[in-house]
């Protein structure tokens, strides 16, 4: 399954590709990928006596996840893709003559990894690596969440008409309702965003000025986003003294003492209802502090269009967020790219 060779077709293939300038091959140059494999060792099937089918290199394996997250298929479109497209082929580093593992040994090594935390760290390791290259993503955390549909749609109930039988006509019409079992996600949950109801979660994040993701939580939709502030400062963990810019649904006294025990300058807009500030005081505030974090709308709007991110193709908490945060990671280095 996994030749450390390259035959005379993979080079002609290699040198062809040289010419295309593509995300992944940039990210190719821009990955540590010794530091990413000594995160993947523990989950080396070859390290273990069982082989068999699932003996795949970790590393091209991981290649494959982040290929498929950028490209947002399936694990059955990513079978298909390994076969045909010389592009990610190349990127996750497969000879023309190596087996290809197809879509339920794609969907192993995901859980494999999920087990393992594996995207969680990777998403850190990436994080450290860019600090190394000169970019700060810690340096600041502007903070919002986001809403990501669930694949799965909740029961319904839905009303059936009766039709009268034989001759006479129905004196009333009687309403029977049937409740429809779909594939639920357990751990979603309802949301109304607007006029609009959703079913799924939320990522709340945090960005720092140049919109990339330094920290994210995942939950269900209906979690209140002023109570995330401080998981999220504690996923962040700025080393150093910086300030945090929010909305006004993070603006409560337990949120701004949290700050103030953290040494973090408060950059949260404020409520109407506050007494602490005069009204043109209060509005000058907020709006200064707005156009500070417009950043991350801008990047919950890269996240979307570029990456598949309004809604999620994983049923449950853990696999959202796995897919939420494999997402994050990408986005970074995309935007890393462009930075450095």
């Amino acid at each position: 399954m996994n030749r450390n060779y390259m035959t005379f077709a993979d080079i002609e293939i290699s040198n062809r590709l040289e010419k295309i300038d593509h995300a992944l091959f940039k990210i190719e140059k821009i990955v540590d990928w010794e530091a990413i494999n000594k995160l993947l060792v523990q989950t080396d099937y070859r390290n273990i006596s069982y082989y068999g089918r699932d003996c795949y290199d970790p590393e091209k394996m991981f290649r494959v996840m982040i290929a498929q997250r950028y490209y947002s298929l399936s694990d059955r479109e990513m079978e298909t893709q390994l076969i045909a497209n010389l592009i990610i082929t190349t990127f996750c580093k497969f000879s023309i003559q190596d087996q290809i593992p197809d879509y339920t040994t794609i969907c192993r090594w995901r859980k494999h990894f999920a087990e393992f935390e594996v995207f969680q760290e990777a998403f850190d390791e990436i994080i450290n690596q860019l600090a190394k290259l000169g970019i700060g993503i810690k340096n600041s955390i502007i903070i919002d969440a986001t809403i990501t549909e669930s694949y799965s749609r909740p029961r319904r109930i839905e009303t059936i008409d009766i039709e009268p039988t034989g001759d006479e006509p129905l004196k009333e019409q009687p309403e029977i309702t049937v409740t429809i079992e779909e594939s639920k996600d357990p751990d979603a949950r309802w949301i109304k965003k607007g006029k609009k109801c959703v079913y799924g979660y939320k990522a709340h994040t945090s960005t720092n000025k140049d919109g990339l993701i330094n920290g994210m939580v995942t939950t269900p939709a209906n979690v209140y986003d002023g109570n995330m502030l401080q998981t999220i400062v504690d996923k962040v963990s700025p080393k150093h003294k910086i300030g945090l810019y929010a909305d006004k649904g993070y603006d409560s006294k337990s949120n701004r003492d949290f700050l103030n025990s953290k040494n973090i300058e408060d950059y949260i807009m404020r409520k109407k209802n506050l007494k602490q500030l005069v009204e043109e005081d209060r509005v000058n505030r907020n709006k200064n502090i707005s156009s500070e974090r417009y950043v991350v709308e801008r990047t919950f709007g890269s996240l979307k269009s570029t990456l598949g991110f309004g809604k999620s193709k994983y049923v449950g908490l853990r696999k959202t967020h796995n897919y939420n945060i494999l997402g994050a990671m990408l986005f970074n280095l995309i935007r890393s790219i462009s930075i450095l």
